[in-house]
């Protein structure tokens, strides 16, 4: 288990950090089993319900998060006290996966060797703002390439600019927009030990331009930074996904 302290607080636009009279609350990384399960989807389903858009998180069950550990992912739940306040979920491919995203890709057996699914971080909303989730998911990545795993794919909707932030903050890219879930319109983000080179000048795109962002990805490019409208709110869908060229001269 990992330690580490951090101020906890409810997230409010424009607030300090740390807020004034906030505690400190001790976090422990727990490596989550199958008796941890009931707790894990009730800590979803709350996060789920201080979201936005009902769009942003879809909701997994117990018999998927039972295949996940028996096929070697790994689940990390963050705890305060007696409470679970986060978790972070990994699985790594299995061959025949109905959800295959080396396949969309259409990554080659040596590269989708080297993959490791992010599917999920999620934080109640007290604790938003710290970070917490890139602090979930290090360990978890780095639990990944000890195995040799160091390519991550994940998927995220087009309108979560919170994490599109943290996304494109860790390096990460988006190289493709798909249909999951019942038709849910998701990204595939790639995460590389080295930055994909990239060439010409950025192309910006709204946010839920659904159209826009496929003409970029057919176009032969990639999603690789954001820009927000000023003064919009911290989930407003006021922002822009910047695309530049995937120079494939230079790939190897």
């Amino acid at each position: 288990m990992t330690f580490f302290r951090f101020a906890a607080y409810q997230t409010r636009r424009g607030t300090d950090f740390p807020p004034e009279g906030a505690g400190m609350v001790e976090l422990v990384l727990k490596r989550a089993d199958a008796d941890d399960l009931d707790e894990l989807i009730a800590l979803e389903n709350a996060v789920k319900r201080s979201l936005p858009y009902d769009d942003m998180l879809v909701v997994d069950d117990k018999a998927f998060y039972k295949r996940l550990l028996d096929s070697g992912g790994r689940i990390l739940i963050a705890r305060g006290g007696d409470m679970a306040v986060g978790a972070g979920i990994i699985s790594f491919p299995q061959e025949h996966d109905p959800d295959d995203l080396c396949g969309e890709l259409n990554l080659s057996p040596a590269q989708a060797a080297r993959v490791v699914r992010i599917e999920s971080v999620y934080i109640l909303e007290a604790y938003r703002g710290q970070r917490l989730a890139e602090r979930l998911l290090k360990e978890l990545l780095r639990y990944a390439q000890m195995l040799g795993k160091d390519l991550s794919l994940s998927t995220i909707w087009p309108g979560n600019a919170a994490n599109l932030s943290a996304v494109f903050r860790q390096g990460r890219t988006l190289r493709k927009l798909v249909r999951k879930y019942g038709g849910l319109p998701r990204f595939i983000i790639m995460g590389a030990p080295t930055p994909p080179p990239v060439c010409g000048d950025t192309v910006w795109v709204r946010s839920m331009d659904l159209d826009g962002h496929a003409k970029q990805f057919a176009d032969g490019k990639i999603g690789i930074t954001m820009r927000k409208d000023e003064g919009s709110a911290f989930h407003s869908l006021a922002f822009d996904i910047g695309y530049r060229r995937l120079d494939t001269s230079l790939s190897s």
